[in-house]
């Protein structure tokens, strides 16, 4: 623990940003009991990651009381910071984020997690508009809401609690300005965070139910219209407008439960690299996403792009025939060949010359409902540049667009009758050394207005079959199809 000296003086040194840090004894022996605990208290989430398929990374993050926000509703934005609001218009939020951000004076400790406390929230897919001039005129489609969810939505993280997974220990972090705060003060606030979490709690959650099948979604889309969808970007390659472009569907269904539950079933049936569960007020955010949008460690830039699906097989040796026969498919190949060389323009858009590199190509990554083919391209990102040139560079994912991505884009503006929201764009943090991981906001649920809406998507291109591509779509939603029945 640091001790006041050391605090004083980083005020001196006119630190704005320095994270408290202390191991503590709890009830707890899962980080989920433990988000519940805490998660009503102000805006909230948790963060957690599966590597290799079945192992739970070390770190799971949980946030809470983050009373500080932006928000980025077209060219305003609200920026609520100590219980003061300001309200700013300008046509470029990013920089007026980036700029926000900046003000901060954070000190770089060690032996920290990997995000020990910055900013958490979304990238709308309609957010890409303020990282491309092109696009940035493009009307508004009607929204699947009552009312348009903001296209960026960021809460400030202060107070962490950090899971151990692989010691089932936890450490409380409390980050503290000290110009306005006394070290005294700081110290109460971990002890009070303490006294909390070793509260009695009687609270238990329900038991998920059997997978049985039966659940189906609606969409925004007739089985109809989609198939012809396909059809006519089938019909824009064919002329050389485009060589692909992923059309998606918004599946949607009544929701009266948990969303917590729904996270537990998620997290239960689909374990992936980036697992989250958004608590903003009146919409919450569940997902389970398998590939990175853009992450900024260190200065290396890293996209992972995935393209290629099959379902999976229902024992061992029919998931290598599947696996043999998606590896072996031309159109998947092909598909995932062009975006390999997407991701490898977007990085190269922000990195050292001579520095990009694909280290991964090609390779099967199993999930719990299908198999991807998936590639990693890596780049040093260009010295005068930061997270936010390596975030305009990415959104959105060519993965989730197309290319040549703006024409896809408008063709997707064109035929999908409303707008994305946050599916397509991008879930994730921007943490006080610079540092960013964001997923793409695919197998992810929103839950608003007494409804969750799950998007997935197909990547149309000149040979596909307007029926193939449909059950893609639905294959993909399968798995909030099968954690809805496990609530039911």
């Amino acid at each position: 623990m640091m001790d006041k000296k050391k605090f004083s003086e980083l005020a001196v040194e006119g630190y704005t940003v320095v994270p408290l840090k202390q191991k503590i004894q709890t009830q707890y022996q899962d980080p989920v009991s433990l988000f519940k605990k805490v998660r009503s208290i102000k805006d909230s989430f948790l963060l957690e990651s599966v590597e290799g398929g079945d192992q739970w990374a070390q770190y799971s993050i949980i946030g809470f009381d983050c009373s500080d926000s932006i928000q980025v509703h077209h060219d305003e934005i609200e920026i609520i910071e100590g219980g003061r609001t300001k309200k700013v218009t300008s046509s470029k939020p990013l920089d007026v984020i980036a700029d926000q951000i900046k003000k901060q004076k954070p000190l770089k400790e060690k032996d920290m997690p990997r995000f020990y406390g910055g900013y958490v929230g979304f990238f709308a897919y309609e957010s890409s508009k303020y990282a491309e001039k092109k696009i940035f005129d493009l009307s508004d489609k009607p929204s699947k809401f009552d009312e348009h969810m903001p296209e960026i939505y960021l809460i400030k993280a202060e107070k962490l609690i950090v899971f151990d997974n692989f010691s089932k220990t936890v450490e409380v972090i409390v980050n503290v300005n000290p110009q306005q705060k006394k070290y005294e003060d700081a110290l109460k606030d971990l002890e009070q965070l303490t006294e909390l979490l070793n509260e009695e709690d009687q609270q238990s959650f329900q038991e998920l139910k059997e997978v049985k099948n039966n659940f189906a979604f609606s969409s925004n889309f007739t089985k109809e219209n989609y198939l012809s969808s396909v059809e006519k970007i089938k019909s824009y390659i064919k002329a050389g407008d485009v060589m692909q472009v992923v059309l998606a569907q918004d599946f949607f269904a009544e929701f009266k439960h948990d969303p917590l539950e729904l996270y537990r079933a998620i997290r239960k049936l689909n374990p992936s690299p980036y697992m989250y569960y958004l608590n903003f007020g009146d919409c919450n955010i569940v997902g389970a996403s398998p590939e990175i949008l853009v992450r900024l460690q260190d200065e290396e830039v890293t996209v992972r792009p995935i393209a290629g699906t099959i379902k999976r097989g229902s024992s061992e040796e029919e998931d290598k025939i599947l696996a043999e026969k998606l590896i072996n498919d031309p159109k998947e190949i092909a598909e995932h060949l062009m975006l390999i060389d997407l991701g490898r323009n977007d990085v190269g858009k922000v990195a050292q010359f001579g520095s990009v590199k694909v280290t991964e190509k090609m390779i099967i990554e199993k999930f719990s409902h299908v198999m991807h083919i998936t590639s990693n391209v890596v780049g040093r990102l260009k010295d005068e540049l930061t997270y936010l040139d390596a975030m305009k560079a990415s959104l959105p994912a060519g993965t989730l667009s197309g290319a040549p991505k703006i024409r896809a884009m408008e063709i997707i503006h064109e035929l999908e009758p409303s707008s994305r929201g946050i599916y397509g764009g991008a879930v994730g943090y921007i943490s006080w050394d610079g540092n960013m991981d964001t997923a793409i906001a695919i197998r992810t649920a929103v839950i608003k207005d007494g409804l969750i809406h799950v998007g997935a998507g197909a990547g149309v291109v000149a040979d596909s079959v307007p029926e193939n591509e449909w059950q893609e779509c639905v294959q993909k939603s399968k798995v909030f199809a099968d954690a809805m029945e496990m609530l039911d």
